[in-house]
């Protein structure tokens, strides 16, 4: 056991020393998902006990052990072919049928995120090890996997992207004092460089032709197939309580409440579908605004929602402020590391030089101290993140742990 667990740890270190020796020697004209889909491939597959271990235990604050070095060499292959994604210089094209509508399947979203929380283990491994290079630049990897991910323009598949934006940010700030401060511009710089954040307002128009579009299509389909207008209506309501059910929850009867709010004909249901059109217009409308604006007035728009007498708008247009502030909490947090780098590196000049995107202004700073010992420095900007405040906190030395963000930011670790 022992000789195995030694040797995997030598692989770790050669495998990663290898690609980054070989960073030209790859091919950049392959599609990034291609390379994402045969990363995935090779996600290794952990018994519970191991994949417990390695993601339900809080590592920050501790030195991770042999055995954890151990398994998280078994994501080698994996971060090969991811780092090799982050360096394609072609648009990353997912390739899915859309025409599917609400049926479509995106098995990738759950493995980047495994992978992206695989990254973090990793990052902190490397940093452990000393090698600053390798944690630099899965790291990047890792941040660009989730960038590409919004490619499709998919609303889900945005929202994973800021979860995985919110996964890699956090690694920094666990790691702060561990990295050089060269890595530390040189990680920043990677992720200025990745592919622009896919947007919420990006997505509408494909949440538009998935399930409004796709309805129309199906229904239009209904009309020329179906020997009679009963018939038609049978398999519309039954289409309906399709889109809207799940194996725990049936809805039969929201499904004929459309039908009989739309008329009870076929030509009634279509032009009631039809009433979404505008409402997505007006959404995607909104969305594209500064958030200061967009905040307010998406939650108009929600209330419009609310109110609205359609059934298909009150199940698919709403509510988006949730979504839209998962977005700004992203824009807000990448901010905030930059202003950390740059205070790192250039002292309060730097600092100033980076603004908070909530107010227009640099981000207030002040010293962080725990058990009377200077530790660090915090940044605080007025939007919160979630239930929390929008506090990040950066250990310039070792240390106690403690929390650096979140409810208990500043707190020591339970």
């Amino acid at each position: 056991m022992l000789k195995r667990i030694i040797l995997s740890l030598i692989g770790l270190y050669l495998g990663n020393a290898a690609h980054l020796q070989a960073a030209e020697r790859f091919r950049t004209d392959i599609n990034p998902a291609l390379l994402y889909w045969q990363a995935w491939a090779q996600i290794p597959d952990f018994s519970e006990a191991d994949r417990g271990y390695l993601f339900t235990n809080e590592w920050r604050g501790q030195v991770l052990p042999p055995r954890a070095g151990e398994l998280l060499s078994r994501y080698n292959s994996v971060f090969k072919l991811l780092y090799r994604g982050g360096k394609a210089q072609v648009p990353c094209v997912w390739g899915y049928d859309l025409t599917d509508g609400p049926e479509a399947l995106l098995p990738g979203l759950a493995k980047a995120k495994a992978v992206a929380q695989a990254a973090r283990l990793r990052v902190s491994w490397h940093l452990q090890q000393g090698n600053q290079a390798a944690a630099r630049d899965e790291l990047i990897a890792a941040f660009i996997e989730g960038r590409n991910l919004a490619t499709d323009r998919i609303l889900i598949s945005a929202l994973v992207q800021f979860a995985i934006e919110n996964i890699c940010m956090n690694a920094v700030v666990d790691n702060y004092h561990r990295f050089k401060p060269e890595t530390l511009k040189e990680v920043m710089a990677g992720f200025a460089a990745a592919p622009a954040r896919g947007s919420i307002a990006d997505s509408i128009s494909t949440e538009r032709s998935s399930m409004y579009g796709w309805i129309l299509v199906k229904l239009a389909d209904l009309k020329a197939e179906a020997k009679n207008e009963p018939e038609m209506l049978e398999k519309a309501q039954a289409l309906l309580q399709m889109i809207v059910s799940t194996p725990d929850q049936p809805r039969p009867e929201w499904a004929k409440d459309v039908l009989a709010a739309a008329g009870g004909s076929m030509d009634g249901l279509m032009n009631y579908v039809k009433q979404l059109d505008p409402l997505y217009t007006e959404l995607e409308s909104i969305l594209r605004l500064p958030y200061s604006q967009a905040s307010v007035q998406i939650k108009q728009f929600n209330q419009k929602i609310e109110n609205q007498p359609n059934l298909l708008a009150r199940e698919f247009l709403g509510p988006f402020d949730r979504s839209l502030a998962k977005q700004f909490e992203a824009e807000v947090k990448l901010s905030m590391l930059r202003a950390a780098v740059a205070y790192t590196t250039q002292g309060e000049t730097g600092l100033n030089s980076v603004i908070d995107p909530s107010t227009r202004l640099p981000f207030e700073f002040q010293p962080f101290s725990l058990n009377g010992a200077r530790r660090g420095f915090q940044l605080r900007a007025q939007f919160g993140f979630g239930d929390a405040p929008g506090v990040l906190i950066f250990a310039e030395k070792d240390g106690p742990a403690f929390y650096p963000y979140g409810k208990d930011a500043g707190k020591p670790l339970k």
